[in-house]
């Protein structure tokens, strides 16, 4: 059910969450998910500038790096325009907080996805992969729990 699977440190204090191997790859992934809706809402619906637009973020168990990329769909008429609102709403998150409405949001939309995808075996590959990886020393049973 909701909250249970790898995602359940989000129940627990503060303390003990930050300590979760995942405490960081799955603080990312929240963040992602804001980025992405406050783009769409803004870029796309509010504006409508684009067809689409989307954040990726890209998280490496063997690494402790991270990169991002930002897509943007739009006409050539509208693509500069679509360009600039997606910086801006990027360069907006040092000063608008995230509000517990979006993160309860990301929140719910990770453990949808979480489920889901649990039944899909590459998933589960993928939970798997580095377990017992020295190099990942991070990476442990808590990560499947």
């Amino acid at each position: 059910g909701e909250g249970s699977g790898f995602m359940d440190f989000l129940a627990v204090g503060a303390n003990e969450r930050q300590s979760h191997p995942l405490f960081m790859s799955v603080s990312l992934s929240l963040m992602a998910e804001i980025i992405n809706s406050r783009l769409f809402t803004t870029v796309r619906d509010s504006l409508g500038l684009t067809y689409d637009v989307s954040f990726e973020l890209q998280l490496l168990d063997r690494m402790e790096k991270s990169w991002y990329s930002v897509s943007v769909t739009s006409t050539p008429a509208k693509i500069d325009d679509a360009l600039d609102a997606s910086l801006h709403v990027l360069r907006e998150l040092t000063t608008r907080r995230v509000s517990q409405q979006e993160l309860e949001r990301a929140r719910r939309t990770l453990l949808a996805r979480h489920e889901t995808d649990l039944k899909d075996n590459s998933y589960l590959i993928g939970l798997l992969t580095h377990l017992q990886c020295e190099t990942v020393p991070r990476k442990d049973l808590k990560c499947l729990q």
